[in-house]
């Protein structure tokens, strides 16, 4: 049947109004597109839909859905425990950065083609902390009284580096090969079997090897 009667768009419960697929063929599409990657011209070619028709239905739903992420900062900012990071990204060919801001249930991404704090500052709100690129405090950011999870992969690179940096020091070799072991033990303890208790014990020890 077709969906334009006396020139309006039909609507139905399957069906979003102004909308040319049904629900299940659109939330199908969002989720093999923007999930599992697979292409629009694959899915126009699997599912006998025309590319223009699965774009506009996607921007229809990219601004259904806009509201929604303004609720998910709010619940960004609330969480206890949150993590934000980014990398580099390239679209079209031109290069960029993907924001990650993350808890244990939400998944927060920024395409931006900056790494300056004022990303950061969007998503974290004001005051906020964090780390910028490099693992480095972010500037501008006003800091907050909270406990501070650094990255243990950019201490290590920047230890790394300490030793490149002075080669000739006895001082700092002997700083790096105390300390980079134990930053790599620390990485890896979470990959290994072990029991709460056994992780708490090893993590404790690790800790204070690293802090003597």
């Amino acid at each position: 049947m077709s969906p334009l009667s006396s020139g309006r768009l039909r609507t139905s419960a399957g069906v979003l109004p102004r909308h040319l697929l049904g629900n299940r063929l659109l939330a199908h599409v969002a989720v093999q597109h923007y999930v599992h990657g697979v292409t629009l011209g694959q899915l126009e070619s699997q599912l006998h839909v025309g590319y223009g028709t699965l774009m506009g239905a996607l921007h229809q739903l990219a601004r259904r859905l806009e509201p929604v992420i303004e609720r998910l900062v709010r619940e960004y900012r609330q969480a206890p425990v949150k993590h934000a990071d980014e990398t580099g990204w390239r679209t079209d060919g031109r290069n960029g950065y993907a924001w990650l801001f993350c808890t244990d249930t939400i998944s927060l991404f920024r395409f931006r083609q900056t790494r300056s704090a004022q990303v950061a500052h969007q998503v974290l709100g004001d005051p906020a902390i964090g780390r910028g690129a490099g693992g480095g405090p972010l500037p501008r950011l006003q800091p907050v009284s909270c406990a501070l999870q650094c990255c243990y992969a950019h201490l290590l690179r920047d230890v790394g580096d300490l030793e490149k940096e002075f080669p000739d020091q006895p001082e700092i070799q002997r700083f790096v090969a105390a300390l980079a072991p134990l930053l790599a033990r620390a990485m890896h303890l979470r990959g290994l079997q072990l029991t709460p208790a056994q992780f708490r014990k090893q993590a404790a020890q690790t800790r204070a090897e690293i802090k003597r």
